[in-house]
């Protein structure tokens, strides 16, 4: 240990110096390694999660686009626009039913994977 003792005083600082740029570099290179797992688990989150969420929340605003428009059709009394409003529920209905099934088949597909 003497001889750290003996060394001049711009050495020690330079050696300091020296020393804080690696341990910086050291926790940079962590970060960023973290960084890159913590996207890696995100996008596997949306991927498995966020894109089925979607497709419940679709399924969700058709059933009450169909509410509404039955409820239209309940109030009008033109049989022209009641046919119209029939075939829009039907449409609806139609899509609704597709986003459950994209959203019957993700999941299906999660539980198969083993990430249920």
């Amino acid at each position: 240990m003497r001889w750290f003792y003996d060394m001049k005083i711009g050495k020690k600082l330079l050696a300091s110096f020296i020393l804080l740029a690696l341990l910086a570099g050291v926790v940079g290179l962590i970060g960023v390694a973290n960084m890159n797992r913590l996207d890696r688990n995100y996008t596997d989150l949306y991927e498995n999660y966020g894109v089925a969420l979607g497709d419940l929340g679709e399924a969700g605003m058709n059933y009450h686009n169909i509410r509404a428009t039955m409820r239209s059709m309940l109030i009008t009394e033109d049989d022209a626009e009641r046919t119209q409003l029939k075939q829009t529920i039907g449409e609806l209905d139609a899509s609704m039913d597709e986003s459950f099934m994209r959203f019957q088949k993700k999941s299906v597909v999660r539980f198969l994977e083993g990430t249920v």
